[in-house]
């Protein structure tokens, strides 16, 4: 896994400028993304928006989502399970957080609950809720860490599934960070951070997934010159659920649960150009080992059932990530991303996974109560050491995930917002059975409450 290094920096007056160019530089909105997926680049420690110090919030939201594809069903499937194609997801939603000031130190607790109802496929109802916890911590001037761990279920809408099923995802998230970062000098920092993806039904149990990535860095920055960090990684990813042989003997056969390991080095810069501007850009190497190295494949013949080698491929490759923001005017913003790492596979049958992700995002201020914007999404996802399963009938090798999106937003108050989206994405595949193609539109409704 390739890992973006911490970014915040805190200290004295002398770094007063370059600080200020970061902050004011940063983006106001991230590229869009479909369904369900995780947020394109970077998310916070929790899927929840945090308070800032003391306070609390209180969001309301209705989200009604028309989908020509809602089951992902490629053109090689029919209507699986006797499932609609096209239908409405109607999504009421209540979340909330809460920022309690000790001293310096901030705990912050937060929470959603929700509901998902498919009009036409009404057996894919399905309660979405979650929550998490936290603190946030500082020491002198210049350090700062955070805990946090958090509980999400629902059932995932996802761009890359073969096909939706009556399935529930169920995520556990753990975050540690420590940053000791002055604007000037020399800085260093770490992060570990623990994933557990889980599914209730039992033929997608394969794809269960438990990761564990550790992280550090060391960083020096000077205003003229920007912010500059070396570091390196190493994550540990097992399958939980999925059995593999590695030995054959007179007694039988022995084996152990699929994983791998990710070893990543970073060099990476960051620079803020005045206040229009923020440019942030890194290189990576990441290699990945199999482990087990050599597995046992059964073969049958006839009625004799036998076990043939195979040494699974590891991977080296270059790894980058990059963001441009750029504000030209106050009523203007435009957000280009782009990145390259190696992950688990808990959707895919897949050892792993090399993703590509390519996204830009621009906005207009029209008044002070209306933005629209366009944007557009890319995501290759090369899957290695891909398998079968009663969902996949053929092992799936690579897709090419296309979306583009126009968006509006009104908010005539800061009490509530309605934002509308029109999107149209493709998904191109290997094999060409589970390439598919939809279009959405989506209108939200959200009332915000409280204050933080």
């Amino acid at each position: 896994m390739q890992t973006h290094y911490a970014r915040r920096t805190t200290g004295a007056a002398a770094g007063a400028g370059l600080i200020a160019a970061l902050v004011l530089a940063l983006p106001a909105a991230a590229q869009r993304v479909s369904g369900d997926n995780r947020p394109f680049g970077n998310g916070g420690v929790t899927s929840f928006a945090p308070v800032q110090g003391r306070g609390y919030r209180l969001d309301a939201s209705v989200a009604t989502l028309y989908d020509s594809n809602i089951l992902r069903s490629g053109q090689g499937f029919g209507n699986f399970g006797g499932y609609t194609k096209s239908d409405f997801r109607i999504t009421p939603r209540a979340s909330g957080a809460v920022g309690v000031m000790v001293g310096r130190q901030q705990l912050f607790f937060g929470g959603e609950f929700g509901r998902d109802f498919y009009l036409r496929n009404p057996t894919l109802n399905r309660n979405r809720y979650g929550a998490g916890v936290g603190a946030n911590l500082r020491a002198g001037r210049t350090c700062e860490a955070s805990l946090s761990g958090e509980y999400l279920n629902q059932r995932a809408l996802l761009s890359e599934v073969a096909t939706i099923v009556n399935d529930v995802q169920t995520t556990y998230n753990y975050n540690g960070s420590f940053n000791c970062t002055p604007p000037i000098g020399i800085g260093f920092g770490g992060t570990v951070h623990h994933s557990d993806t889980r599914y209730d039904l039992a033929t997608r149990q394969v794809f269960n997934a438990r990761s564990t990535a550790y992280t550090g860095y060391l960083s020096y920055g000077l205003p003229a010159i920007g912010l500059f960090q070396l570091g390196g990684g190493y994550t540990r990813v097992d399958y939980p659920r999925r059995f593999v042989v590695t030995a054959v003997g007179a007694g039988g056969v022995t084996g152990t649960n699929d994983g791998l390991d990710i070893y990543n080095g970073r060099l990476g810069y960051r620079r803020g150009l005045g206040v229009r501007m923020t440019i942030e850009a890194g290189v990576a190497y990441n290699k990945v080992k199999p482990d087990p190295n050599t597995i046992f494949f059964p073969v049958r013949v006839g009625q004799l059932v036998g076990y043939v080698p195979n040494t699974r491929d590891g991977y080296g490759g270059i790894g980058f990530d990059g963001t441009i923001t750029y504000r030209p005017s106050p009523r203007i913003t435009g957000d280009l991303r782009l990145s390259r790492d190696v992950t688990s596979s808990p959707t895919v049958g897949a050892l792993y996974v090399v993703n590509t992700l390519v996204g830009a995002d621009a906005s207009y201020k029209i008044g002070p109560s209306l933005v629209t914007g366009i944007g557009g999404t890319y995501n290759n996802r090369d899957y290695r050491g891909s398998f079968s399963s009663p969902e996949e009938p053929l092992a799936r090798s690579n897709d090419n995930i296309y979306r583009v999106y126009g968006r509006v937003t009104y908010a005539p108050r800061t009490l509530y917002t309605i934002d509308f989206e029109v999107a149209h994405e493709r998904r191109d595949s290997k094999p060409a059975i589970y390439s598919t193609a939809g279009t959405t539109a989506q209108v939200t409704l959200r009332v915000k409450l409280g204050r933080g």
